[in-house]
């Protein structure tokens, strides 16, 4: 609700100087498509990999997830085996 600094507080005229907004807001999302005609698998294989590569830093999730599932594994000793003697 806005109103006019001290005529809104006037007992009784105060509701002449005071009004609500109605915003009305839209928001619009455009997705660009670029079609490129690819002749064989391994020209399909390299493009997918260099748009993977350019995308791979822009993406939030890929940076706070998949990259920590892709850190190698730390090398563990093999666990000793244990007989049981009778």
């Amino acid at each position: 609700m806005a109103k006019v600094p001290l005529l809104s507080n006037i007992p009784i005229l105060g509701n002449l100087f005071t009004w609500k907004r109605k915003e009305n807001s839209i928001q619009s999302l455009i997705i660009l498509i670029t079609p490129h005609l690819l002749k064989s698998t391994e020209q399909t294989d390299r493009q997918f990999q260099k748009a993977q590569e350019r995308n791979k830093e822009k993406d939030y999730f890929y940076n706070k997830y998949e990259k920590s599932k892709m850190k190698p594994p730390e090398e563990t000793a093999p666990a000793e085996e244990t007989k049981e003697t009778k």
